[in-house]
């Protein structure tokens, strides 16, 4: 079973500009209806059942000579 789910990210990168608008009470209805109409857009998939990542294979280091260097 799927369910959407607000993309956080977005709506904070979506809110943080209108935050002086609110502060100074200026026009904030129609920017708050246009903010949330975004927000509302950008919504993703969220699948419970789906597992995230897949453990890295292990591999050695690339420059096991620079990894530790006396200070």
């Amino acid at each position: 079973m799927t369910t959407r789910r607000i993309n956080r990210a977005a709506a904070h990168s979506i809110l943080k500009p209108l935050m002086p608008a609110l502060l100074l009470g200026a026009d904030i209805a129609t920017r708050l209806l246009a903010a949330l109409q975004l927000i509302a857009g950008r919504t993703y998939s969220h699948r419970p059942d789906i597992i995230k990542s897949k453990p890295r294979v292990a591999r050695p280091k690339p420059h096991k000579s620079m990894s530790q260097k006396p200070c």
